[in-house]
């Protein structure tokens, strides 16, 4: 994603200014100035690793890892080609190479 013209790819590492939680990581943001956006959360992220609340995913097994993408709701119950209402599903987060909503995220669309 980083070859796309305006994207800002921030890949927090040891020594760094962010939370050793966050490093090997990426984050994604649209910023042509080359600059994080004031007040605003990325629009894609790569984790490597559970976060706290988000275990279910299990990606802190060997090899696993999670793309996550802001879609919108309605943009997402099209890609899945399915109409029940998110909070209703029931959903496997350790599922791989599935889309799913995000474990922590999904009820904010």
């Amino acid at each position: 994603m980083s070859s796309f013209d305006g994207v800002l790819d921030v890949a927090p590492v040891e020594g760094g200014d962010s939370p050793p939680l966050a490093w090997g990581d990426h984050f994604f943001y649209y910023a042509p100035n080359g600059q994080i956006p004031p007040r605003q959360q990325p629009y894609a992220t790569i984790v490597t690793k559970n976060y706290p609340d988000d275990s279910r995913s299990e990606l802190d097994a060997p090899d696993r890892w999670r793309v996550n993408i802001r879609v919108g709701a309605d943009r997402f119950l099209a890609l899945i080609g399915d109409t029940t209402r998110l909070s209703e599903r029931v959903w496997d987060y350790a599922a791989t190479d599935v889309l799913l909503p995000h474990p922590v995220y999904r009820r904010q669309g």
